[in-house]
């Protein structure tokens, strides 16, 4: 681990089964403030997020790494970490102020693409996109971004969350850019290409349950929002850098909510419930 101090996050659930080639094998995790050194990590796993969508990726990560009192990143615990893969992250789970970083670049790409170049078709749900975007009538929103890798487990998230509303609560009493009225939700998903078929024939939308998430604790906050949509990616912004899509028939998607603070913390609640271990 980098010799920098860091300020550990406890972290309940750290202990999970992570299919290595044929092997299973035990790991513990660990998670951390992100600091400097994590930049290559974490532009990589926005890139996973972000890329062919002309997101500002590097713009992004300095953001992230620029609030070092919210938000952590998941590495393997010290004990078990090998040398050379010290500054290796396994996921991440932060916020950023949308109205406060409203003149970033990473910021307006987002508002672009979904607004203007990946926009929903529900004019509703458009409207209500814009309205938090914009910071109308001075309600804050936040830009949840949560990413790990592939076979990493759900069982990390309800610890994670949990220190992620401690963080914010704290981050509160000195500075108000943290009290969100709303929470935006860019997650990364997929569905059975049969479906996606059968929806573009008919011209509608999967429901909720038919869309499978890369996180699965994402559905469970989808399921409390005010409004949802989805749009097809090209299989380079996919889920993992080399999957094959075709083979698995599985189109990669991005989906999109809003989810009012209100429900927030019954959604983290729940996630609690569910994949506590």
């Amino acid at each position: 681990m980098n010799s920098e101090k860091r300020q550990r996050i406890e972290v309940e659930s750290d202990e999970a089964e992570v299919s290595l080639s044929e092997s299973e094998v035990e790991v513990d995790f660990e998670a951390f403030p992100p600091i400097d050194d994590d930049y290559r990590s974490i532009k990589l796993m926005l890139h996973q997020l972000f890329a062919t969508l002309n997101v500002d990726i590097d713009d992004l990560t300095k953001l992230i790494l620029a609030q070092k009192h919210v938000g952590c990143v998941i590495k393997q615990a010290d004990d078990l970490a090998e040398d050379d893969c010290d500054d290796d992250l396994f996921g991440m789970l932060t916020v950023l102020s949308i109205s406060h970083h409203k003149d970033s670049a990473s910021i307006q790409d987002i508002k672009s693409l979904l607004t203007s170049r990946n926009p929903p078709s529900d004019s509703d749900t458009l409207s209500e996109i814009i309205s938090c975007l914009n910071n109308t009538d001075g309600k804050n929103t936040g830009l949840i971004i949560n990413q790990r890798l592939l076979n990493i487990p759900p069982q990390l998230a309800p610890p994670l969350y949990k220190s992620l509303a401690k963080d914010i609560a704290e981050a509160n009493t000195n500075d108000n850019k943290f009290t969100f009225h709303t929470y935006l939700y860019f997650c990364k998903a997929f569905i059975d290409a049969d479906i996606d078929n059968k929806m573009n024939k008919s011209k509608t939308t999967a429901s909720l349950k038919q869309v499978q998430f890369a996180n699965p604790e994402d559905q469970i906050f989808f399921k409390e929002s005010s409004c949802w949509y989805y749009f097809p990616v090209s299989e380079s912004s996919g889920m993992a850098g080399g999957w094959d899509y075709e083979a698995t028939g599985l189109v990669p998607l991005r989906a999109v909510c809003m989810l009012p603070h209100s429900r927030w913390d019954s959604a983290r609640l729940t996630v609690q419930t569910e994949f506590s271990v």
